[in-house]
């Protein structure tokens, strides 16, 4: 199974994407998801909204489809970057279009569960059970970094022990600061759609509110937006048998 980055077609993803010298990556990455496919490996694709792609990730379930990727995931810019990308008069603007755009690429996608976002939520609904977490920072994942120290996030230089230091009943889970980024989970927090909300990610909300525990909004506006289109669209199913 591979994972791989790729921001859209061409156009978007060479903005920002690009190699040591400044060329555009597309081409590249597009001729490795073709050579991963045609030889039976189990290909993923990741996309980050940004402003320069917003506006055609509805159509992106088709393209990745006609790559041949089994799966893709939208993923919504964090911290300072999106900062420098849209100000913070454009935070919320970004948060409701990006929204807006996974929700209509669900919807036109001929394959259901083809987007990652979308179909834990829709799982979650579906099934009435509770949510997952957003993020694997709050115990389930353990980060070594370059120079061997421990994290549990890859983006928070959260300094917790050396690889060669740390004894063998060192656990990520029981660090103090993974107990005291699991306050942000969604039951502690009040909003109409925490039954579908992760959480989020408390380093983005470090890096924009200077708080890891604040509300992250992109995970709230998402959520919200989402539960409203999963109550709408049962809605209509029921509606269309009863006729």
């Amino acid at each position: 199974m591979v994972a791989v980055g790729l921001d859209g077609p061409k156009s978007s993803n060479d903005v920002l994407k690009v190699d040591s010298s400044g060329a555009g990556t597309f081409d590249r990455i597009v001729a490795t998801i073709r050579l991963l496919v045609q030889n039976n490996i189990r290909t993923f694709a990741s996309v980050s909204i940004t402003p320069f792609n917003i506006d055609q990730i509805a159509e992106y379930s088709e393209f990745f489809s006609k790559l041949g990727v089994e799966k893709f995931g939208f993923n919504f810019l964090k911290g300072r970057l999106l900062l420098e990308l849209v100000g913070h008069s454009g935070l919320d603007s970004y948060y409701k279009r990006a929204s807006w755009g996974v929700i209509e690429n669900a919807r036109r996608q001929s394959n259901p569960g083809f987007e990652y976002q979308m179909e834990k939520k829709q799982t979650a609904f579906d099934s009435k059970d509770f949510f997952p977490v957003d993020c694997t920072c709050y115990g389930n994942q353990l980060v070594i970094q370059p120079d061997g120290q421990i994290s549990n996030c890859p983006f928070s230089k959260t300094w917790l022990g050396h690889v060669k230091v740390v004894g063998k009943d060192f656990r990520i889970w029981n660090q103090p600061v993974v107990k005291e980024w699991r306050k942000r989970l969604p039951l502690y927090h009040s909003g109409e759609a925490k039954a579908v909300c992760g959480g989020g990610c408390a380093w983005g909300s470090n890096e924009l509110k200077g708080n890891p525990l604040a509300v992250d909004d992109s995970s709230r506006i998402f959520s919200e937006e989402v539960l409203n289109e999963l109550i709408w669209s049962k809605y209509d199913k029921l509606q269309s048998k009863k006729s």
